[in-house]
């Protein structure tokens, strides 16, 4: 026996001695007897809780009890594993084997196994033995062991296997079990996996040795799915059905299954590793915003492309009903923060909004997320500046450009159609090359399924305007019927509807016509090379789809489908066609080549596809993006009347919203999160995930339950870990708040109901700029005209942009939608009520105003109006082209209300009032 094996020995001797005996001797000496003369009774017990007495003794006490409860634990485990131990040293010290599962037969992983292990082991074993034991032998004695020179590993693991092996990055939670049951179809078969890993040198330099122990980060290889004898093949019948699908791990690379002829084995082995494949595509994770599609349970799985096409048709839908928004006084302070979204269409923007987080914002980070590396700024505290102009307004201008930009990259989206996602993870483009050059032939029972979500995709293609870029589509009503199970669908952009096969025939034949007239015009050959010489004559692809054409159009589609190739004009038939590639898609999107049929690049794809109801809905969407769609403006009111005057309905008040004492923190939410303790910004001092905090229960007053927060805001699940982290999280603000204010150690910021776990700032230390916003405006509703003055004048200097402009996320969005509407009517109420006795103070105002909003037609025509009184021609001409420009902004014109109060101002027909 060597002097280090001797030293290993005594080591763990020493400890085992030590737990076992040494911890009692420590306790009964300098705590005591644990066994108390007399129990104390409930009654005692409630009476010590209530009166706080809670000292540097009683910890001690509490403590020794806990270390006690441990002692027992651990010396009830040596016990018990004390006989198992000597058989493992005994086995080895024979020389025997050490079979995998008989290592179960021990507590894995726990500290008694391992000293025990160390201790008997090598008093016992002789060296020799040890080395010559080798991978399997030495499962049920360690757990991970470093990978050294001369540490014996099996010949099998040595070699090169065929290409047809996998690999998986072993996760958090993982066992052999789970991997053999997602890889191989049956968890009976982990012994095939340890067997093809252990003695494998890792990433982390150790090596599998112990089934039961496989860390995160080791990258294990996988078997075949065809089975051995003895153990059948199991093929998962049934897709895992997750809430996203995104790339995998890019670390990963997939084997081309054509590469390699070790992968040209029987057909059945063929589809086994296809399902393997699909499966590992769809159970996937990471973080949300670099989702390339969306699940939507029972109603299909959509690319991330259509999401943004849905949710710029959103956002166009919002942005023209801001435009046709007249003002109202009194405020209405009760309105409704519902959207017009249906169910299918805003988890389709909330799913795009999550890929456009930038990740120091801190409002989706779960824990895929690639960047949970947070950051705090710890500058110096300085006080709060703020910009205003020689009327004491705030100036919008730079926000309200910052607005104008951000709403124009919201109306667009990607123009390519997406089929559905690889193996790898990314999504696959539609246009493959054999389906530009002979037509695509749908089949199967996915079929109707995925030609629905490619029609959708092509509709929402480009966003808003339309470019001429995106693929436009020309079909038969007879599709549509078998497609959406009705003869009709929404008007919805780029999707053309005509009677049947001959009728589309017709319009393809006369844009092959149009196409090749161009080309010779430009001297080009093809689609292509107007798209790398004169990109500015570009083609707009066009996708004829169809069913299987009768014997007399047959001669005409196979024309129209080779004279389309190099025109950017392609063909999809859904059903049968001879001569033409035809691929099969199942029932779960997966989709493969027909028996005999050449290679596709949509083989083993997973293609995206969404329900009848899905599909319609998302359409309806859509088909509101037109401005023929559009709602009607409210009812225009006679000239020189006020709009919207009403009966106001009397608002409580807690407090006068002017002159009061304010709480000493002050959370700010329009233009940004600001954090104002003392008359400094400390924000930047809190975490991103505690600014989305801060920053959700800001602009919803009356909180939320923890649930809430962790799912719909976090996007985490809800668990014992996160709401732990959770309430840590909760004590950070805490603390931040407290450091900068230490007048406020005994405050709590944050109410916290134990009953309902219902979240709320604690209204006596925190105010939001956007409650005092709210109190200004109900005090103006009952208040007397030079009262509003005072109390409108106070409120438009409160809002100095929107609510919280970089957050872009479904329960941001209608507060801010409100909190604009309410600051446009404040301004002009005071823009009304002083354009008498002061016409540029009112002039101003309504050019702010126009900064608030630079899509409301209202605004522009009250400021035309304040302009012409003032003889101001120049201006009005000015602010007239201001509201061209934004209307082309949502693919509309000037209105006509706006073209007539336009001529009567600068024809000399005077001010209308």
């Amino acid at each position: 026996m060597t002097t280090n094996r001797i030293v290993r020995s005594a080591a763990a001797g020493a400890a085992l001695v030590g737990g076992v005996a040494g911890l009692p001797y420590l306790l009964l000496s300098y705590v005591g007897n644990p066994i108390p003369a007399a129990m104390p009774s409930p009654g005692w017990f409630v009476w010590w809780l209530r009166s706080g007495q809670f000292d540097d003794h009683t910890a001690v006490v509490i403590l020794a009890y806990v270390l006690w409860v441990c002692w027992g634990i651990f010396t009830v485990q040596v016990a018990v594993q004390l006989p198992g131990a000597l058989r493992v040293a005994s086995h080895v010290r024979s020389g025997g084997r050490v079979e995998a599962g008989r290592s179960r037969s021990l507590i894995s992983g726990g500290a008694v196994q391992v000293l025990l292990t160390a201790l008997l082991v090598t008093v016992l074993v002789p060296r020799g033995a040890i080395a010559a034991t080798s991978g399997p032998s030495g499962a049920g004695v360690g757990s991970a062991r470093p990978a050294v020179v001369g540490m014996p590993i099996p010949a099998a693991s040595m070699t090169s296997e065929s290409s047809a092996e996998r690999v998986h990055v072993v996760e958090h939670g993982d066992t052999l079990w789970d991997i053999a049951a997602q890889y191989l179809g049956d968890p009976n078969r982990w012994p095939e996996v340890y067997q093809h890993n252990v003695g494998v040198p890792q990433p982390d330099g150790l090596v599998l040795t112990n089934p039961d122990v496989i860390l995160p980060g080791w990258k294990l290889t996988l078997p075949s799915l065809v089975a051995t004898a003895t153990s059948p093949t199991h093929i998962p019948p049934v897709l895992p059905q997750v809430s996203v699908v995104e790339q995998r791990d890019p670390e990963y690379v997939p084997e081309d299954p054509a590469a390699s002829p070790a992968r040209q084995g029987t057909r059945a082995e063929t589809e086994a590793n296809h399902a393997w494949s699909t499966a590992a595509v769809k159970t996937s994770r990471t973080a949300p915003r670099d989702r390339v599609a969306v699940s939507l349970g029972a109603d299909g799985y959509v690319g991330i492309g259509l999401a943004a096409g849905v949710a710029a048709a959103l956002t166009a839908g919002r942005l023209r009903r801001r435009a046709r928004g007249r003002a109202h006084f009194p405020f209405a302070l009760d309105d409704d923060l519902t959207d017009r979204a249906t169910e299918v269409s805003a988890e389709l923007e909330r799913a795009y909004l999550f890929t456009l987080a930038p990740p120091d914002h801190g409002y989706i980070q779960d824990e895929e997320d690639p960047y949970l590396a947070e950051w705090v700024v710890t500058e110096p505290l300085a006080p709060v500046e703020r910009s205003y102009d020689g009327f004491g307004l705030p100036v919008l201008k730079a926000s309200a450009e910052q607005e104008v930009t951000r709403a124009r990259k919201a109306l667009e989206a990607p123009t390519e159609l997406a089929w559905g996602t690889s193996v790898a993870g990314p999504s696959v483009p539609f246009v493959a090359e054999e389906v530009a050059a002979a037509g695509l032939a749908l089949d199967g029972d996915g079929a109707d399924a995925a030609l629905r979500a490619l029609i959708v995709a092509a509709s929402a293609a480009e966003g808003i305007p339309d470019c001429g870029t995106a693929t436009r589509v020309v079909t038969t009503k007879a599709v549509v019927e078998r497609v959406f199970g009705t003869a009709e669908i929404a008007d919805a952009p780029r999707i053309s509807t005509v009677a049947d096969l001959s009728a589309a025939l017709d319009q393809v034949e006369d844009e092959i016509g149009e196409r090749r007239g161009q080309l010779r015009k430009l001297g080009l050959r093809s689609a292509a090379d107007v798209r790398r010489f004169k990109p500015d004559h570009l083609m707009q692809p066009l996708l004829l789809i169809t069913l299987p054409s009768d014997p007399s159009d047959d001669v005409r589609l196979t024309e129209a489908i080779e004279a389309g190739h190099g025109l950017d004009i392609h063909a999809m038939v859904l059903g049968p066609l001879a001569d033409v590639a035809s691929i099969h898609v199942a029932a779960d999107g997966e989709t493969r080549a027909e028996r005999g049929q050449p290679a596709s690049d949509l083989d083993g794809t997973y293609a995206f596809h969404m329900s009848v109801k899905a599909a319609e809905e998302a359409l309806g969407v859509l088909a509101e993006t037109t401005p023929t769609a559009d709602e009607p403006a409210e009812t225009v009111v006679p000239e020189g009347v006020l709009p919207g005057q009403r009966t106001a309905t009397p608002t409580y008040v807690a407090e006068p919203p002017l002159g009061s004492p304010e709480p000493p923190v002050r959370v700010e939410v329009f233009d940004g999160l600001g954090v104002v303790v003392n008359g400094c910004d400390i924000s930047g001092r809190f975490r991103p995930r505690l600014r989305t905090l801060l920053a959700y229960l800001g602009v919803n007053p009356s909180g939320a339950p923890r649930e809430y927060l962790l799912q719909e805001v976090f996007a985490l699940e809800v668990t014992t870990k996160t709401r732990h982290k959770f309430s840590t999280e909760l004590s950070e603000i805490r603390r931040a708040l407290r450091a900068v204010a230490p007048e406020l150690a005994d405050a709590a910021f944050i109410d916290d109901d134990p009953r309902t776990e219902r979240l709320r700032f604690e209204p006596a230390t925190i105010a939001t700029d956007l409650d005092l916003f709210t109190r200004l405006l109900a005090a103006a509703n009952t208040a007397t005209p030079a009262q509003q003055i005072d109390y409108l004048t106070e409120a438009v200097r409160l809002y100095r942009g929107p609510v919280l402009p970089i957050v872009d996320t479904d329960w941001v969005e209608p507060v801010r939608e409100q909190q604009r509407r309410r600051a446009l009517d404040a301004y002009h109420r005071l823009a009304h009520l002083v354009e008498t006795t002061d016409p540029g103070y009112a002039v101003h105002l309504l050019e702010n105003a126009i900064d608030v909003d630079r899509y409301n037609i209202e605004t522009y025509q009250r400021l035309m109006r304040a302009q012409a009184a003032k003889g101001d021609t120049t201006a009005v001409r000015r602010t007239f082209e201001l509201l061209g420009i934004h209307m082309e902004d949502l693919d509309d014109s000037v209105d006509q209300e706006s073209r007539d109060l336009f001529d009567r101002l600068t024809h000399g027909a005077g001010l209308i009032r």
